[in-house]
């Protein structure tokens, strides 16, 4: 792999100060306790040979550069960091919009798309004091055009987008033993049985359309959890 430049410092011999190895560390923690064990400026070791000459006018003044463009680009360093991490966190967001609109279509809960991109999303970031980013939040919620309301005591308002069957899997795994599973439960909704009924409050009237089976692991019925959690093998109640 190639070197990082950032980490290429030629250091001559014109009595300006020269880099010191200290050591080197594999994980954060072993840097923090080398960084902590990092002698005072007066240090000398008894190998190492004196200054061979002082510095001049010119050479100071390249090593000051020299240390503003590492400062600089450590910046510059964090700074894609934090980029990189806010555009992943972005993308992670639209990327439950897309999912949650989509469900929302399958259960007739959202008009379908009809050629054009329904998907609109807000950068939230920090409400300043003169609520200039409020009044974008407010600007982009008037984009989204909803023209109706779901009344949770009708039929839902739209056709089911496709033929649905939603399965959701918990498993559940020993706190000392993470391998040794100990319970499976499955439940699936199919879009097919709730077509003509009305959701209620919370989605309540479709509760009794969801199938639940619990899966009890015979070799590893002895095993509870009580210590880090509170197992409940006996409790499942199917949704």
């Amino acid at each position: 792999m190639d070197k990082d430049p950032a980490f290429i410092l030629e250091c001559p011999n014109d009595g300006t100060p020269r880099p010191r190895y200290i050591g080197h560390s594999n994980d954060p923690q072993t840097a923090v306790l080398i960084k902590k064990a990092i002698p005072s400026d007066s240090y000398r070791p008894s190998n190492e040979p004196p200054a061979s000459k002082m510095p001049s006018d010119e050479s100071l003044e390249a090593f000051k550069e020299k240390m503003e463009d590492i400062l600089e680009t450590d910046k510059k360093r964090k700074l894609a960091a934090k980029l990189k991490r806010q555009a992943e966190r972005h993308a992670k967001q639209q990327g439950w919009n897309h999912v949650t609109k989509r469900i929302q279509r399958y259960l007739g809960l959202r008009e379908a798309a009809k050629g054009s991109p329904d998907e609109f999303f807000v950068e939230m970031g920090d409400i300043s004091t003169n609520g200039a980013e409020l009044g974008n939040l407010q600007a982009g919620l008037a984009k989204l055009n909803i023209k109706r309301q779901v009344d949770l005591n009708k039929p839902v308002p739209y056709p089911q987008e496709s033929s649905v069957v939603f399965i959701s899997v918990d498993i559940e795994a020993y706190e000392k033993n993470h391998k040794l599973i100990t319970e499976i439960g499955i439940a699936t909704l199919d879009t097919a049985d709730i077509t003509n009924i009305f959701p209620g409050e919370g989605g309540r009237n479709w509760f009794s359309k969801i199938r639940a089976r619990h899966f009890r692991i015979k070799e590893h019925g002895h095993l509870n959890n009580t210590e880090y959690l509170q197992g409940c093998a006996d409790g499942f109640k199917f949704g």
